[in-house]
């Protein structure tokens, strides 16, 4: 047998080929292990809900069982003018293996702006409580926010989720929050796609979005969007600037995989 010499390519090519197919190899295991998440069945059980499908409910019935529906107001300073502002975004409460906590999107801490206040007003309750962030994943654009008041208690209903994938292009959809400086608002749509695991949405990474038409607006971000059957299955965190009919939002059971792995 001939002995034969690389030439420098070959031997580049003959160490990196290799290299590449573990990377790609470690890149596929890490992706599917993020979208594997959990078993629906330990979620309902951490949430204590009953697995049984609600009947279809009507806007108002929706709109009117929402004690856990909160409007967030929010005082910061721009540090980049150095002038104060006020800002509204929307949040709900879902209680995961005994312990109550608020849901809002990430997006309210932003790089620019240090936050002074977070005030959280629960719909049906008079005054607000004081609010902070304990938690943030930037990539699912959550954060849990903490009521920092003594002796608070919520004895309000809190939000039933849909613990599987049974929706589809075309179901009735609502949405829940406080856009455009309303105390508190519902709208209803449709859902117009499904991107599970994909990460072609620009306005995020890898987890999974809902596209929908249930009208929301700025301040909606945080706020929970429902089945038919009230079931919340994602959480709104954004519109696309030039279609305004046209809102995304974070498929609950990758929210409630992380907040699973850290509550």
């Amino acid at each position: 047998m001939r002995n034969v010499r690389r030439k420098p390519l070959d031997q580049f090519l003959f160490i990196i080929f290799p290299c590449l197919a573990v990377l790609v190899l470690l890149t596929v295991m890490f992706a599917n292990s993020r979208e594997e998440g959990i078993d629906p069945k330990k979620i309902g059980k951490a949430l204590g809900q009953d697995p049984a499908t609600p009947a279809v409910k009507t806007a108002p019935e929706v709109y009117r069982e929402a004690d856990y529906l909160v409007r967030l107001e929010i005082k910061a300073t721009n540090l980049l003018t150095g002038k104060d502002e006020n800002g509204q975004m929307s949040g709900f409460f879902v209680k995961l293996n005994n312990k109550l906590l608020l849901l809002t999107a990430a997006h309210i801490n932003q790089p620019v702006y240090k936050i002074n206040e977070i005030k959280a007003v629960i719909k049906g309750q008079p005054g607000g409580y004081s609010a902070e962030i304990d938690k943030m994943n930037n990539n699912l654009d959550c954060a849990v926010l903490k009521i920092t008041d003594k002796g608070f208690d919520f004895a309000g209903r809190l939000a039933n989720i849909a613990l599987d994938k049974k929706f589809q292009p075309g179901d009735t959809v609502y949405s829940l929050g406080s856009p455009a400086q309303t105390e508190f608002a519902v709208g209803k749509g449709i859902i117009m796609s499904l991107d599970f695991g994909s990460a072609r949405n620009p306005f995020f990474t890898w987890q999974s979005t809902i596209v929908h038409a249930a009208t929301i607006a700025p301040g909606s971000s945080g706020g929970p969007l429902l089945d038919e059957s009230g079931q919340v299955i994602g959480m709104n965190v954004g519109v696309a600037e030039q279609y305004t009919t046209l809102g995304y939002a974070i498929y609950m059971h990758d929210i409630l995989t992380w907040l699973i792995r850290n509550y």
